[in-house]
């Protein structure tokens, strides 16, 4: 893993636990700063913005301008004819959605891990039949997981107990 770019063929059912585990952190690290932005954005974008022109802003007395009508206000009310109040469009989030979807594949790829165990849901939820189906590349004949899936769970649970414990 070098500057956010993995450096392993995808998929591969022999890498190594530093390289699953380089490229795995790569591909979490990806996913946190994609799901950050789309809180930081709905913070400050994801609400319609209203706006108002030809009201008279009254000054506090530090000298700065007071909203005349605050945010909680449902309706804006004006006595000036030429007063106008309009909103602004609130924010889409859906590209985040699909920018979640593509890094949730490619960690998919790379462990080797079902959508359901990554919790990739549907509308439509899979029969049991479908689900062991997607879980045969996971499990050998005796229902075992195997070592690359066993080795994927253990370095992302290493990493999530390591962060949790660092010190604030």
């Amino acid at each position: 893993y070098k500057g956010g770019i993995i450096q392993c063929t995808i998929g591969r059912a022999s890498f190594e636990d530093v390289a699953l585990r380089e490229n795995l952190v790569a591909l979490v690290d990806a996913l946190n700063k994609i799901l950050t932005d789309m809180m930081v954005t709905s913070e400050f974008a994801g609400r319609p913005r209203r706006w108002a022109t030809g009201i008279e802003l009254e000054e506090s007395e530090e000298g700065e301008a007071i909203n005349p009508i605050p945010e909680g206000n449902r309706a804006m009310i004006s006595e000036n004819e030429q007063a106008k109040f309009g909103q602004l469009e609130s924010a889409d989030l859906a590209g985040y959605e699909t920018a979640v979807n593509v890094i949730l594949s490619q960690i998919m790829a790379v462990s080797g891990l079902p959508a359901h165990y990554v919790g990739v849901t549907t509308a439509n939820p899979a029969s049991a039949d479908a689900l062991r189906a997607a879980e045969a590349e996971v499990r050998d004949d005796f229902g075992r997981v195997q070592e690359r899936e066993q080795r994927a769970v253990r370095v992302v649970h290493a990493d999530a107990v390591r962060v949790h414990a660092a010190p604030a």
